[in-house]
């Protein structure tokens, strides 16, 4: 799934798990069927003419919060992901890892 909001991109890859059943009373029925684990994103800005964006994007697991600002050639980036959530960063040709939790990129 790729979402963009105002010159971000955000996209992460969806993994169908098999259905899991549960006993429930007299029978057997579906529970958690479309859960979807999804551990790994990748933020690519295309900022234009923008100096700062702040967005935040849902994901399955928790929301993605970024924060760019970009002055004088030079991006700062701060990225906080769900836990369990992992990924990259890419800016002009670079790339940086992302981990779950807080980063802080500088290019």
């Amino acid at each position: 799934m790729v979402q963009q909001q105002r010159g971000l991109r955000v996209g992460w890859n969806e993994e169908r798990l098999p259905p899991a059943e549960e006993t429930v009373g007299r029978g057997c029925q579906r529970g958690l069927a479309d859960f979807r684990e999804t551990s790994r994103v990748r933020v690519a800005p295309n900022m234009g003419q923008l100096t700062q964006v702040h967005a935040r994007m849902p994901h399955p697991i928790g929301e993605i919060d970024v924060q760019l600002v970009k002055r004088g050639g030079k991006l700062t980036a701060n990225v906080e992901l769900p836990a369990g959530i992992t990924g990259e960063f890419e800016w002009a040709g670079a790339k940086k890892p992302l981990a779950s939790g807080k980063n802080h990129s500088a290019f």
